[in-house]
């Protein structure tokens, strides 16, 4: 049998008993709502599961000093609520949750309140089996981050004094900072540390129990044995509770649609077996059907839940198979895209061998421009200097022929001079001869000198006329004219 674990929520109202109890359960099982207004009328009894196996029962009592009456009417609210707290649990508590604020002040109301609770129950309960909840945990690292306080939230409750720190004692020093505004893993935190204090510092099995405690008991057991109150009754009432934790569990932790429809029939199984439970007393006490009402809600809420998840998983199927045909057409999609690519790069390779082919043909065609400009340069080169040539042969040539056409003038002259002084001679001679014919005795020998010499002139003219010849290129006309005027000179003054 899963060992039980049964808790009690005491405080007065607008502490955040409710959100701690749902905080410790794991799961929204009691209303709250913010403020000072109570949501708590009569005493709730919720039950959980703990992944250990281990079943909490938590009972959810109206705060203290109620704010719907007076002072007076909420007291006796309180007490027809404690009433009935004891009635669910009559075997007692293991343990009583006394729930503060942190961030109200410890007043003559809280004073008030631990008094009425002491004359309840007794001076016993607060020493032995409480622990003292302060909620707005939030509100702490606020302050401490604003520099309003110092150290730890335990730092903080060694420093308090007056009747807080008497209450501290008095529970000894029992005490847990609550943030019910955290997130799951703050509340699964807070709710080891209660545990934890609940092990190793309090006396673990030991029921705290009164008078009233057993009064109650001995009256449900005459209830009981009369037929007025099943003893079924809180047996399904924890049911029904641990039936809705675990239907917020699979909601929350089940991930496959399958799993949760399985796992949601296990549940409609259990409650099934529960509404079993009411047959032939249902109709006979209120309680009874009200708890037969809340296990057909419960019925019809995970048959809507396991009708929601076919229809889930039908659309689940439509959507896996729109998530297969869109990831075929993905599929073909890069597929096509992948040969178009693969197209692509070819073309650029057979854009770019092209542009390879081209930029060789250009190279190519600069190379053979290039050349083709070598060879014309060559070829004005070897042009101008064949023009050059020509010009030097042209020139060389008129130089040739005005030389020549000089020397034939020359040559011409030379004729000319020959001939005027072979005449001149001639006559000279033929005078010579009238005169020498006289003087032919006297003369004669004269006369055969001046043959001699002038035959050894004609020689030395002739070999000077050669010579004139053979230098025509290094001496100018004139030169020339000059040299072969000297003979004639001296001829025309042997002569004259």
């Amino acid at each position: 049998m899963a060992k039980i674990l049964d808790i009690a929520l005491l405080g007065k109202t607008g502490v955040g008993k409710s959100r701690t109890g749902n905080s410790i359960l794991g799961r929204k099982a009691f209303k709250s709502s913010p403020g000072m207004d109570s949501e708590t009328i009569d005493s709730q009894r919720e039950v959980s599961q703990l992944p250990d196996g281990r079943i909490l029962r938590v009972v959810d009592t109206p705060g203290l000093q109620d704010t719907r009456g007076t002072k007076e009417e909420g007291e006796a609210m309180f007490m027809k609520a404690i009433k009935e707290a004891i009635v669910m649990n009559p075997e007692g508590y293991h343990v009583f949750l006394l729930v503060l604020r942190f961030d109200s002040r410890f007043t003559q109301e809280d004073l008030n309140t631990m008094d009425y609770l002491r004359q309840l129950f007794g001076d016993e309960f607060t020493k032995t089996y409480c622990i003292l909840i302060m909620t707005r945990g939030d509100q702490f690292e606020r302050m401490k981050k604003d520099g309003e306080i110092d150290g730890t939230f335990l730092d903080w409750c060694k420093a308090q004094k007056g009747e807080f720190e008497k209450l501290l004692q008095e529970v000894d020093r029992r005490v847990i900072l609550f943030d019910n505004c955290g997130g799951e893993d703050v509340q699964k935190s807070q709710r080891k540390e209660i545990l934890e204090i609940i092990d190793e510092k309090m006396l673990v099995g030991r029921r705290y129990t009164h008078s009233k405690f057993q009064r109650a008991l001995q009256e449900r057991e005459k209830l009981i044995a009369q037929g007025k109150i099943p003893a079924i009754a809180l047996q399904i009432q924890d049911e029904i509770s641990l039936i809705s934790q675990e239907k917020e569990r699979i909601s929350k932790e089940e991930k496959d649609t399958d799993g949760k429809i399985k796992a949601f029939r296990e549940l409609e199984g259990r409650i099934q077996k529960n509404l079993l439970m009411f047959e032939g007393v249902k109709d006979e006490i209120n309680e009874l059907r009200d708890l037969h009402k809340l296990a057909d809600d419960q019925k019809h809420q995970v048959k809507k839940e396991v009708a929601e998840l076919q229809k889930h998983k039908e659309l689940e199927k439509k959507l896996q198979a729109q998530e297969e045909e869109i990831k075929r057409q993905r599929e073909e999609f890069y597929r096509q895209k992948e040969l178009e690519e693969e197209f692509r790069a070819q073309e650029r390779k057979k854009i770019q061998a092209e542009e390879e082919n081209l930029k060789k043909q250009r190279e190519e065609i600069e190379r053979q421009k290039k050349l083709e400009e070598e060879f014309r340069a060559q070829e004005r080169k070897k042009i101008q200097a064949d023009e050059e040539d020509l010009k030097k042969q042209r020139e060389e040539h008129e130089r040739q022929k005005k030389f020549e056409e000089e020397r034939k003038k020359l040559q011409e002259q030379a004729e000319y001079l020959k001939k005027q002084i072979e005449k001149r001679e001639q006559e000279k001679l033929k005078a010579e001869e009238l005169r020498i014919q006289a003087e032919k005795e006297d003369l004669k020998k004269q006369q055969e000198e001046r043959e001699k010499a002038k035959r050894l002139e004609q020689d030395r003219f002739q070999k000077e006329y050669q010579q004139v010849r053979d230098t025509n290129n290094a001496q100018s006309g004139s030169a020339l004219l000059g040299t072969l005027a000297w003979p004639f000179k001296t001829v025309s003054s042997w002569f004259w």
